[in-house]
């Protein structure tokens, strides 16, 4: 039987591996570019807004999702200003034990459940919180994890508290992949690839996914993007190279 690709991972941090089949994240050698212009901000607004309209009408139904506001939540998990908070809330919230699906960072005091609800009630597009929930949704074979809210709307507060993060929907298109949704990967891909077009992280995983839908040219295409951007994981021009599409063509 064919080997079907899985998303490749980098450690977390030095000498420590997330668990498999988890997106590809960010290396400090893969360089993130914002906008540096007033003009070019504009752009990135508009064409943020036509994206977010073209999703919206072509991902099928979404389910009802309860308010999600409290207290010191929904901040944006890129924000160097909630550096502080951030630490806090990881110290006490998502170790090794959350990260890897194994229980609660507190021990027997409390739950995994609680712990990724309230990481990503601080932090909507905190992703790899996020990126544990898509896997902990894959492992349970249910949308609604341990009781949790579904995951559509943990990516639904995540697009409305910060509407210009690729992440969020590409870590969507890895979880609509992989649960059978294939038909809406595409149109999420195309969301996450132009809110984050200078991210190597969101075009190398787009070439995995691309890949695993036989779309080998464009897989190849933001394969091209993720390497010029100095993305380290060779996984993706590997398989790129034995489907006879090599990127130094």
């Amino acid at each position: 039987m064919k080997d079907v690709p899985v998303i490749e991972t980098l450690p977390n941090n030095a000498g420590q591996e997330s668990s498999p089949r988890g997106l590809a994240m960010k290396s400090e050698n893969a360089e993130t570019k914002y906008p540096s212009s007033a003009s070019e901000c504009f752009a990135r607004s508009v064409a943020v807004f036509l994206l977010l309209l073209v999703f919206q009408a072509t991902v099928f139904a979404q389910p009802v999702c309860p308010p999600l506001d409290g207290r010191n939540w929904n901040n944006d998990y890129r924000d160097p200003s909630q550096t502080g908070h951030l630490r806090v809330v990881e110290r006490f919230h998502f170790n090794d034990n959350v990260r890897t699906l194994r229980g609660s960072a507190r021990g027997s005091a409390g739950t995994l459940r609680g712990d990724l609800d309230y990481v990503l009630n601080h932090f909507p597009n905190h992703h790899p919180a996020l990126d544990a929930l898509v896997r902990l949704a894959l492992r349970e074979r249910n949308p609604e994890p341990l009781g949790m809210v579904h995951i559509d709307c943990r990516f639904q507060q995540a697009r409305r508290v910060v509407p210009n993060d690729g992440m969020v929907p590409m870590l969507q298109a890895q979880y609509y992949m992989q649960s059978g949704r294939q038909r809406e990967v595409v149109a999420l891909l195309e969301l996450a690839t132009g809110l984050s077009p200078h991210d190597a992280n969101v075009h190398y995983n787009a070439g995995l996914l691309y890949f695993r839908l036989n779309a080998f040219e464009k897989a190849r295409e933001h394969g091209r993007r993720a390497y010029e951007m100095g993305f380290p994981l060779p996984g993706l021009r590997s398989m790129l190279a034995r489907a006879g599409y090599p990127l130094n063509d």
